[in-house]
């Protein structure tokens, strides 16, 4: 035998082997289960991946109904005894309709060009659960066996003022959690919001309350700004879980010796909500005040004194502290009328670590000199409210003296807003052969006569165009949140593509999750929040969104959660897929919704 068949046969041989380690296996979480509970179906394939496994749909049941029709999908990769095991798994949950026997059918799966079948399930209904060997009852999840505390730094704070929330998830000891994720996308109304770093995987700590011993872990630690006064309400955190409860039984070492399995059962644990009384900004703002509270110092820096006419000179003006950075708005700069301003460019560095938000923004002028001679130009001016003190406060930058020569700049760029020349005294036309009579044509037969008897026409009506748009916004919930439903997709995977260039992969996957559930919130102009992924797939095919989109968007974001809770952050490629993915799905669930 050559050598060229031997590595043919040896290719061959590897392929058949690595298709025969396919293997497909149906299971349930518990064979006998209470009449008002439900039961999860489990099909897994090992040696499988995304890539090679088609989805499958879920098999008939006789005694149970199915509780939606799109699967929870899950991927894992392990490595045992040397050898690298992946493996997807998709699950349904089934609920029983009556007491007694129940079946769960075959189901087909297709994996890696084969079919595969499983084996029926048999169960049994009861009214409740017991396990006689151990006499133990299955519990119910009560509110003392896992909350989430808000902890606010205050409840009451001025407008603009930064106030910070941390959540912490509260479970007692003993007690098992996994498959913990954000049942929405939690967000602020009358807000500005700003999330903190929360290092992971959180440190775990103890606390006792009331004589109950507790395991605690940091969930989110969070800045917000209140954009309008009064009694403003934050929404609570919530979180979908899967819960087991220890044994109750009274016997010590049951949770040691029992030889049945945990039963988790899904839960919903939420925060309170948190009123918040925000008071309105005192009177007697100056007049440079626009609206910056916290606390700043400002520094100046020009690049030059010493310009000739028309040479631009760059003035920078550094806002530096604690508060809202990135709505900071920029210094007041008077200006004389010999010097022209052009754009502002504005770069800002925030530091969103620890328990305040803060950093600086700079605000860069260029200014251009139209007018020989010294020019002297006030100190930039930032005025702030600063609650700590109570007080307006005002940092002003040192006044600018500009050193202008050369010859005087044409007159176009001489020329104020008064339309007299900026030195006062118009130049001698030595000249007069250029001077020519005007033309003597009719008015009514220039063009711009006819545009000026139109033109105030077509501004009011584009002005009644507006105003009735303006009106629909405020008046039609649905028409506001439609056209607001792009543009906030948008911040948001802009934003997720800034935190990915930062690494921070969990806060990527939250807001590619929160671009997702607000786009089709505000499409539908139906609440969103609290519908497990299943649920909200059901709800947009209920909608006519075809069932490949409803199932890409389940994929996706079960893909977030697993990302958002893992120690180790996913591969960059995977990310970027991750934010194309995103964008996609909005774009291929807004087509679906018309």
């Amino acid at each position: 035998m050559t050598r060229l068949s031997c590595i043919v046969l040896a290719f061959l041989f590897a392929v058949s082997a690595h298709a025969q380690d396919l293997s497909v296996s149906a299971t349930v979480d518990e064979t006998t289960v209470a009449v008002d509970a439900d039961v999860r179906y489990r099909i897994e394939i090992r040696g499988g991946t995304y890539s090679n496994v088609e989805t499958p749909q879920a098999p008939s049941a006789e005694g149970l109904r199915l509780v939606g029709n799109l699967p929870l999908t899950e991927q894992s990769v392990s490595y045992v005894n040397g050898e690298l095991t992946q493996s997807i798994s998709f699950s349904w949950r089934f609920r029983p309709t009556q007491q007694g026997e129940a079946t769960i059918g075959a189901a087909s799966v297709t994996a890696g060009g084969r079919s595969f079948t499983t084996e029926p399930i048999s169960l049994t209904v009861v009214d409740a659960i017991s396990n006689e060997e151990e006499d133990v009852t299955v519990q119910e999840v009560q509110d003392t066996d896992a909350f989430i505390r808000l902890k606010p730094s205050t409840r009451s704070i001025f407008q603009n003022q930064q106030l910070t929330i941390a959540y912490d998830l509260y479970f007692r000891v003993g007690v098992q959690l996994r498959s913990s994720r954000l049942a929405d996308s939690w967000d602020a109304e009358g807000f500005w919001r700003e999330d903190l770093h929360v290092n992971q995987p959180t440190a775990m700590r103890q606390e006792v309350i009331n004589g109950l011993r507790y395991n605690v872990v940091t969930l989110k630690r969070v800045a917000v700004f209140p954009t309008r006064a009064g009694m403003l309400m934050i929404e609570p955190l919530r979180i979908e879980t899967e819960i087991a409860l220890p044994s109750r039984s009274g016997r010590v070492f049951d949770s040691f010796f029992s030889r049945s399995p945990a039963r988790f059962k899904p839960a919903i644990v939420a925060s309170p909500g948190l009123e918040v009384n925000v008071q309105p900004l005192p009177n007697g703002a100056p007049a440079s005040f626009r609206g910056a509270v916290g606390s700043y110092r400002l520094r100046t820096n020009v690049d030059r004194r010493d310009v000739s006419t028309g040479e631009p000179v760059t003035l920078t003006a550094t806002v530096s502290g604690r508060g809202n950075i990135a709505t900071l708005p920029e210094p007041v700069l008077e200006l004389p009328s010999m010097v022209d301003q052009y754009n502002v460019r504005l770069d800002d560095d925030i530091t969103r670590a620890g328990s305040t938000v803060r950093g600086s923004k700079t605000f860069t002028y260029t200014l251009v000199p139209n007018s020989s001679g010294s020019h002297t130009i006030p100190g930039p001016v930032f005025t702030f409210f600063n609650p700590e003190s109570g007080q307006y406060e005002a940092d002003r930058g040192p006044a600018i003296t500009l050193n202008v020569t050369g010859s005087v700049a044409p007159a176009t760029s001489r020329i104020t807003d008064t339309r007299f020349p900026a030195n006062d005294i118009a130049d001698v036309l030595p000249f007069t052969h250029f001077q020519r009579t005007a033309a003597g044509r009719p008015l009514h037969e220039n063009w711009f006569a006819y545009l000026g008897v139109g033109l105030p026409l077509l501004l009011l009506l584009g002005y009644a165009g507006y105003r009735r748009f303006t009106r629909k916004l405020e008046t039609d919930v649905e028409f506001a949140r439609n056209r607001r439903a792009h543009p906030l997709a948008k911040k948001h995977l802009k934003e997720a593509e800034q935190l990915l260039q930062m690494g921070r992969h969990r806060l990527f996957y939250e807001e590619i999750n929160r671009a997702l559930l607000g786009f089709i919130g505000n499409r539908i102009n139906a609440p969103v929040l609290g519908l497990t992924h299943v649920q909200l797939g059901d709800l947009l095919i209920q909608r006519g969104v075809d069932v490949s989109i409803a199932r890409e968007l389940v994929h996706l974001r079960n893909e977030a959660d697993a990302a958002r809770f893992s120690p180790v952050a996913p591969p960059r490629e995977k990310q970027e897929t991750a934010a194309d993915r995103a964008a996609g799905l909005i774009a291929d669930i807004d087509e679906g919704l018309k």
